[in-house]
């Protein structure tokens, strides 16, 4: 799970809650905008209402950390196995 502190309120991304036709229709272009919002809001747990009021810029950050979150999706999983062999080496 990922996180990302905006303007109005802190939120987590979880990519356990969207599936890979979820993903597939995001690079859709036939797509439509309250699609893409459906899928931001399944993975974190916004309603699209909520989407839609975000203040722009937040809105903009959202997207562009779910993106990335979308590009490198293990990496949470990864951040963790590293600090846990940290912790355990120390």
């Amino acid at each position: 799970m990922f996180s990302i502190e905006l303007s109005s309120r802190k939120v987590e991304v979880n990519l356990d809650l969207i599936t890979t036709k979820d993903v597939r229709a995001l690079s859709d272009k036939a797509s439509k905008t309250k699609t893409g919002d459906e899928i931001l809001g399944k993975a974190t747990g916004l309603t699209v209402e909520e989407i839609e009021n975000l203040p722009f810029r937040d809105y903009r950050k959202l997207i562009r950390f779910f993106w990335a979150c979308l590009a490198d999706p293990l990496k949470d999983e990864e951040t963790a196995k590293n600090s846990q062999s940290e912790s355990t080496s120390a």
